[in-house]
């Protein structure tokens, strides 16, 4: 087993049981899940799903994807917003 260690950083966190409201947790869980996949992300997973892109080049979807992404980082860091973290 490897050995824990603990490391200083900006994040607050709290722990509550889950069997007193487990709905809520299962909610909570849906939306972290649901937070880490942007809006591109979706569509090609559901494109993925239909066998839209089956006769795409996988590269250079891929790198469609990634200029998408970056394009919206750039967005948000001129706008000097932040997608809300949970």
């Amino acid at each position: 087993m490897s050995d824990v260690r603990l490391v200083e950083a900006s994040l607050e966190i709290t722990f509550d049981k889950a069997d007193v409201n487990p709905d809520e947790f299962e909610k909570e869980f849906i939306k972290i899940s649901d937070a880490d996949d942007d809006s591109i992300g979706q569509w090609l997973r559901v494109a993925k799903a239909r066998g839209d892109v089956a006769e795409s080049d996988p590269a250079m979807l891929y790198l469609m994807v990634e200029l998408y992404r970056k394009m919206d980082r750039l967005e948000q860091l001129m706008t000097q917003s932040a997608p809300k973290q949970l």
